[in-house]
């Protein structure tokens, strides 16, 4: 299964890289490469890393740095602002080139 940004600017995750962040939000350790960026939200007491999709700017959540090996880092995912792709579907949505991301997963 893939991960798309909700607004449809594109592939996010794969569900390789999902982990129990022990929060309830879906989280995960790494991104698909270029597809996030991000900026710091001072909307919280303390300033904390928000990240957007890097095509439509759209906020999919925060990333914080208590996350497992090999990266250390957790991006809680807004799961609202996902868009969940069966791996069945992800070619006719467009997603071909992210199956060898999630192939025998």
């Amino acid at each position: 299964m893939g991960f798309g940004g909700g607004g449809g600017g594109g592939a996010l995750f794969a569900s390789a890289v999902k982990v129990e962040g022990g929060t309830g939000w879906p989280s995960c350790f790494t991104t698909i490469p270029g597809a996030l960026a991000s900026s710091r939200d001072f909307t919280m007491i303390l300033p904390r890393t928000e990240y957007h999709c890097a095509r439509c700017g759209g906020h999919q959540g925060h990333l914080f740095d208590d996350g497992p090996a090999p990266t250390g880092q957790r991006y809680s995912v807004n799961s609202a602002a996902l868009h969940f792709i069966p791996v069945e579907r992800m070619k006719a949505e467009g997603y071909a080139t992210y199956l060898p991301l999630v192939a025998n997963k």
